[in-house]
């Protein structure tokens, strides 16, 4: 029996090398079959016939000035003048010019809520930890404010600079004595 055991073994090694094998060979004829497949789709790509509305030379690439580049290639300018003539901007200026003022009420339901918290402070926190002690509190204060634009929105300005002299010109003839 203890002749038959390593028989065994071996001959079950040897099934098990010859499966790998060919398991290699196997995935190693599909690759070969594959091999440039990944990088000739990407070489022969035409983003024309793929990409709706593809243009290889946008208006936008004006703005590009390289990796290196500086500033904004004037897309600010262009943006601030698309922004007082296009349509979109004139709807956007008009939506948030005609919107009506936002007006904050002292009944409004969250600052009610707030009122509700300061009455019911000791109910909430009360005298727990050794941070906390009871304090009265005689003051609280609101402040009416009325919203008349988005903060959110960013103007550019733009201003002109002119110099003008003004003034008058003398000339004195005088005559000095040593």
């Amino acid at each position: 029996m203890k002749r038959i055991l390593p028989l065994i073994l071996a001959l079950v090694a040897g099934m098990a090398l010859a499966d790998s094998n060919s398991d290699y060979r196997a995935g190693s004829d599909f690759a070969h079959q594959i091999k440039g497949q990944g990088s000739s789709s990407i070489q022969g790509f035409k983003p024309q016939e793929s990409i709706p509305g593809y243009n290889a030379n946008p208006d936008e690439t004006k703005y590009y000035g390289g990796v290196t580049a500086g500033g904004d290639s004037g897309l600010k300018n262009d943006g601030t003048t698309e922004w007082a003539t296009g349509e979109t901007g004139k709807t956007i200026t008009e939506s948030f010019m005609n919107k009506p003022k936002d007006i904050l009420s002292p009944d409004a339901p969250f600052i009610q809520t707030g009122r509700d918290v300061v009455n019911r402070a000791d109910s909430i926190v009360g005298n727990t930890g050794q941070q906390c002690s009871a304090q009265e509190i005689s003051r609280s204060e609101y402040t009416n404010y009325t919203c008349e634009r988005d903060l959110q929105v960013e103007q550019y300005c733009t201003r002109t600079a002119r110099m003008e002299l003004q003034g008058s010109t003398t000339w004195e003839t005088r005559t000095l004595e040593y």
